[in-house]
């Protein structure tokens, strides 16, 4: 089970509920959330390197874009266009 795994790796603690021990709640230990603030800054740093040739103004662009095509309510259920174009 990865919660046991993570758990002996001292990334997550586990605690049974008070009144009914069948419930478990998993949080993030210290190292779990060193270990997480860690992978955000390497995908952080990921990203500026990926759109470091793109202006400001084109970054700003895409951030719009990329919001309006991302923050539907419910996104359209279709089939993936197939190669070249055609449906």
């Amino acid at each position: 089970m990865a919660v046991k795994r993570m758990e002996r790796a001292g990334l997550v603690k586990r605690e049974r509920g008070r009144l009914d021990e069948r419930v478990v709640t998993v949080t993030l230990a210290k190292q779990g959330v060193r270990m997480l603030d860690r992978w955000r800054r390497e995908q952080l740093d990921s990203m500026d390197e990926v759109f470091e040739p793109l202006s400001a103004a084109e970054r700003k662009d895409l951030r719009r874009l990329l919001e309006k095509a991302l923050m539907r309510e419910s996104p359209p259920h279709r089939s993936l266009p197939s190669p070249g174009g055609a449906s």
